[in-house]
């Protein structure tokens, strides 16, 4: 059971990607990233993010 006194901040990235056709999609594509302590600029974020697991 957890106690209603937690708390976590931090901040939230939302990257837009356009589809354009890639991949026979059209449209949008919303990613929320949760960020913490790192500071790389939001243009950079989803880059940033799929390079964590390799």
């Amino acid at each position: 059971m957890r106690s209603k006194d937690n708390k976590a901040t931090f901040q939230v990235n939302t990257v837009v990607k356009y589809f354009k056709g890639k991949y026979n999609r059209d449209g949008i594509k919303h990613f929320a990233y949760a960020v913490y302590n790192v500071n790389i600029p939001l243009k950079n974020t989803f880059k940033e993010y799929r390079k964590r697991l390799q």
